[in-house]
């Protein structure tokens, strides 16, 4: 999509990878610093949404077509925020399982693999272009924020772990 829909380099290409991969790994350390602190239901919390609301942002940089910059700055923050919410999405699925942690640990694992290669064709029937990309995201972002604030958040405050 940045090649063809940004006429990218792979040089560039590899270098927007990388940075977002950068940022990925330092949202996973601001987290760790961060979840002692504020706690796994708000870090999960602040990172969900914040990732919402940067597909947003990106959505509406492609919309308005503000430009690369515009794009990539959104997505770099997304993959930020995605950094800070894995570990913890993680750890609050597992936390009322426990004899059952390993198995509830392999379903959670294999099921990003088993969606991925069934989402990923079917949105890019659409075409490869940054607006399937922001659309998708926003979409898929904005669905699991609001699941979490009407349907989770309830759940774990009623269970005491919110």
């Amino acid at each position: 999509m940045l090649q063809d829909g940004f006429s990218l380099s792979p040089q560039l290409f590899s270098a927007c990878f990388a940075a977002n991969a950068v940022m990925s790994v330092l949202g996973a350390q601001v987290n760790r610093a961060a979840v002692r602190r504020a706690g796994p239901v708000r870090m999960y919390v602040l990172g969900t949404t914040f990732t919402a609301a940067a597909a947003l942002t990106m959505l509406g940089a492609v919309l308005f077509e503000a430009g690369l910059a515009a794009l990539l700055i959104p997505l770099a923050l997304s993959m930020f925020a995605g950094g800070t919410t894995q570990a913890n999405g993680n750890a609050l699925a597992l936390a009322s399982h426990g004899q059952r942690a390993g198995t509830a640990a392999a379903l959670l694992g294999t099921s990003s693999f088993a969606i991925g290669p069934i989402v990923a064709p079917l949105v890019s029937l659409g075409g490869t272009t940054p607006l399937t990309m922001s659309l998708t995201m926003t979409v898929a972002y904005g669905v699991a924020t609001v699941l979490l604030w009407l349907a989770v958040l309830p759940r774990l405050r009623r269970s005491g772990t919110a």
